[in-house]
């Protein structure tokens, strides 16, 4: 039986550097997907066209809602699958924790 390698863990303080990283390109990504999403909408539009004096909730009711929720939800499966698809692809982590050194792994060091 072979012997399993010598596993390290990694401290709070790398674990939370490496979750900023990925934190950061899951933002960039969101708000980059973002925009498109507010001009399909009209949202942007619906808001330039408002006059003086005009209530903004009556126009955003809607579109705000759909726009809000719609985004949510992209941006919930797409956190999942990013830590999914890259924790458990030959990588053995994510962009941040391979900037870092870190893998996950299992107790054998295996995905």
């Amino acid at each position: 039986m072979a012997a399993s390698p010598r596993l390290f863990y990694a401290g709070f303080w790398l674990r939370f550097l490496a979750v900023l990283i990925d934190s950061a390109i899951q933002a960039a990504a969101a708000f980059i997907l973002l925009i498109p999403l507010v001009m399909i909408t009209g949202v942007a539009g619906a808001l330039s066209k408002m006059h003086p004096g005009e209530d903004p909730e009556d126009l955003l009711t809607i579109a705000g809602v759909g726009l809000i929720l719609g985004f949510i939800a992209i941006v919930f499966v797409g956190k999942w699958l990013y830590y999914a698809l890259l924790e458990s692809s030959a990588w053995q982590a994510t962009v941040g924790k391979r900037v870092l050194g870190l893998k996950v792994t299992d107790k054998e060091g295996q995905r």
